[in-house]
């Protein structure tokens, strides 16, 4: 029987009210390349909106592995990565290229191979890269969000049972009577569904009015419904507190270096995809881009959330570790205008957060290796 793991030690977070975002999101196995929601176009949605995308699936998770066949140009030749990771090609049944009855092999086959393997690892390694980049889907602080949950209604209305048509002229044509209760029953259940949506629509305008004007429990609920509206790829445990309507303090705990996945794909002989660990060093860097990425991210969706907010202040907060406590590891201060202007001329969205938080005169120190100093918060 194994021995219970120890829990990590608590977090002593500052502010009053306390939200965990991202607890349902699970990496695929084996290598964790990949997250368990995907965009129906297989494009990367980490620390998107729902609002911008449509999810693989039902229920905004699939469980189905990625895609590992790939079309190559306009034509109908796919190439598929084996259970082995070699490329191969996947001819259509009725090709007019011409194919070496001996070596069956189709001309050009190792270069669209190879491309086909590239494009397989380009398409994994692509949901790992986004860690680095939380706050390219930043909102403009100049157009307040909405959650998804102010969208129209999708689910299509059930269609009414088709009437039997009758040999003889003077009966008239009438649906099966069982198969019209059923519609009829059916359609009920549409309907009731239908004006729970509209009503759940209404609530959420009327909330973001209530926001709007100042309310502050209107605002702390409206905040998180916009931060629940991000696809967030990690655990992460969010601290805040509101001063007035014009000013909030909010802190995060960055996920540990080990909720970072630490594979990547990359190219081997015989065009053959391979995952393979990544160096210390860019896992590292990866975790320390993540954590500063959702600091810009964090501040831009305060001010995209409640348009009366003035000021902001965003602190990452490092969980005890190794039989180290808990430290800051980065702190900013921003006021609106400066912000506007900051997302105006994409400072913002930009691949290196660290200089948008330079711009604001961030507290935030990193070694030469890439190691967070310990840095004192804004009260």
């Amino acid at each position: 029987m194994r021995k219970a793991q120890p829990l990590p030690p608590p977090v002593v977070l500052r502010f009053s009210h306390t939200e965990l975002f991202g607890e349902k999101v699970k990496w695929l196995p084996p290598y964790r390349l990949a997250p368990s929601f995907a965009s129906a176009d297989g494009q990367s949605i980490i620390y998107r909106r729902r609002s911008q995308v449509v999810l693989a699936g039902e229920s905004g998770e699939t469980h189905i592995g990625q895609a590992t066949s790939f079309a190559l140009g306009t034509g109908d030749t796919r190439v598929r990565i084996d259970a082995h990771g070699y490329a191969r090609i996947v001819r259509p049944t009725r090709s007019s290229q011409a194919i070496d009855p001996v070596s069956n092999v189709v001309d050009g086959a190792a270069d669209m191979e190879r491309e086909g393997a590239m494009t397989v690892c380009s398409h994994l390694n692509e949901h790992v890269e986004s860690l680095a980049f939380p706050h390219r889907w930043t909102p403009s602080p100049d157009q307040v969000v909405l959650p998804v949950a102010a969208r129209a209604f999708t689910e299509p209305k059930p269609r009414p049972p088709r009437a039997s048509i009758s040999t003889d002229p003077r009966v008239k044509a009438a649906a099966d009577p069982q198969e019209l209760n059923d519609y009829l029953d059916v359609r009920a259940d549409w309907l009731a569904r239908r004006l729970v949506w509209d009503a759940a629509q209404r609530s959420i305008y009327e909330l973001k009015e209530k926001a709007q004007s100042g309310n502050l429990d209107a605002m702390q609920e409206y905040l998180m419904k916009c931060l629940h509206d991000v696809l967030w790829p990690l655990p992460t445990i969010v601290s805040y507190e509101f001063d007035g309507q014009a000013e909030v303090k909010l802190e995060f705990v960055v996920p540990g270096l080990d909720a970072i996945p630490d594979r990547e794909a990359a190219m081997a002989s015989g065009n053959r995809v391979e995952i393979r660990r990544m160096s210390e060093l860019s896992h590292i860097k990866l975790h320390n881009q993540h954590a500063l990425g959702v600091v810009v991210r964090l501040v831009g969706e305060l001010f995209a959330s409640l348009p009366t907010i003035a000021n902001v202040t965003v602190s990452a907060l490092q969980s005890p570790a190794n039989g180290k406590s808990q430290r800051y590891i980065a702190s900013v201060q921003a006021e609106r205008s400066q912000w506007s202007s900051l997302h105006s001329n994409g400072a913002v969205t930009a691949d290196h957060a660290i200089r948008c938080l330079s711009q604001l005169g961030a507290r935030c120190n990193l070694t030469a290796l890439g190691a967070f100093m310990t840095v004192e918060p804004f009260a």
